[in-house]
């Protein structure tokens, strides 16, 4: 009687990536959630991407400020949004 081994790659165990950004593994997560803390490694995104999420935080930043009456600049809120996204994904 012959015994089947089957191949698999278990979610637990690998990676993958989402529209550039890099996505942790499972295992990662759990290490996570039991205070095991890993290395912060920086996400992988494209420039376009991160052009692209610094323009719709942005605007966020604008929309609040307008919204609640404060004085400020185009470039003011984009400087703001380059930082808080960059600091979100530990590029700097």
């Amino acid at each position: 009687m012959a015994i089947k081994t089957k191949k698999s790659t278990s979610a637990a165990t690998r990676t993958s990536s989402k529209a550039g950004a890099t996505v942790r593994s499972a295992s990662a997560t759990t290490a996570r959630k039991q205070g095991v803390e890993s290395q912060a490694r920086p996400a992988k995104i494209s420039q376009q991407l991160l052009e692209q999420r610094i323009r719709e935080r942005s605007y966020e930043i604008y929309t609040k400020r307008a919204a609640h009456g404060q004085d400020g600049s185009e470039a003011g809120d984009w400087l703001a949004a380059e930082q808080s996204v960059k600091k979100e994904l530990r590029l700097s």
